[in-house]
């Protein structure tokens, strides 16, 4: 509720439609409800004519802030997030989102949907950690951003055999959800993931949804998430 309050209040500052509203407020209540008496007492002096020509603009303010009141509380009800793969940088896959809305509490979750190994993946979703990849929420606050991490490539065998890992998080843990190993120097395929990330912000009513695929640039990395595009 506290928050919620907040919220109104920033809302009614930022807006010039609500400057009288907020300086009647600071006048007090006494001097609010004689002013109010007052304009009662003249309302009731004034002939139809002058009435209707006094109503018609408030009732239209009314309307107006009653619609912006409802518009508000859609927006407040959509993610309103920029995501960014972080690609081609290190042999770590990080996405980062970007809150462009209001501060909320983040989960991330991903689910491989395909694979070139194709016996080797788990199937269903699973919590992705936050920051180092061991913090199962986030939160995120306006204009700010926060890293997930997906994957990591590491040598076995140094520029020999490597290896591919995506990290799921478990009760303040970073573990293993999925490996796979090639040889640098051999004519093997590299592996790569068909991924569905899906990022979800506390009190909106769609999370952010989107496909990817998930595999090293090079034998010798870096990692790569590319977006693609599926049919519903």
């Amino acid at each position: 509720m506290e928050n919620w309050l907040k919220s109104q209040w920033r809302d009614i500052k930022g807006n010039a439609k609500w400057d009288a509203f907020k300086w009647l407020l600071a006048l007090g209540w006494p001097v609010m409800l004689t002013l109010l008496a007052t304009l009662v007492a003249v309302f009731k002096g004034l002939n139809i004519a002058t009435r209707v020509y006094i109503l018609v603009p408030v009732v239209a303010f009314l309307v107006q802030a009653v619609i912006a009141l409802i518009y508000r509380a859609r927006q407040r009800s959509k993610i309103n997030i920029e995501v960014t793969t972080d690609d081609g940088f290190s042999q770590e896959q990080y996405f980062t989102v970007t809150n462009h809305g209001e501060d909320r509490l983040f989960t991330a979750e991903c689910q491989i949907e395909g694979s070139n190994r194709p016996e080797s993946y788990p199937k269903g979703a699973f919590r992705l950690g936050w920051g180092d990849g061991t913090r199962a929420n986030t939160e995120i606050t306006q204009h700010t951003s926060a890293r997930a991490l997906l994957a990591s490539i590491q040598d076995v065998i140094p520029h020999d055999l490597l290896e591919m890992k995506v990290w799921k998080v478990v009760e303040g843990r970073s573990l293993i959800q999925w490996r796979a190993r090639w040889n640098a120097e051999g004519n093997e395929a590299l592996p790569y993931l068909n991924v569905r990330l899906t990022v979800v912000a506390g009190g909106t009513k769609k999370p952010w949804v989107k496909c990817f695929v998930l595999m090293p640039m090079t034998p010798l990395g870096p990692l790569s998430l590319k977006s693609i595009e599926v049919s519903t």
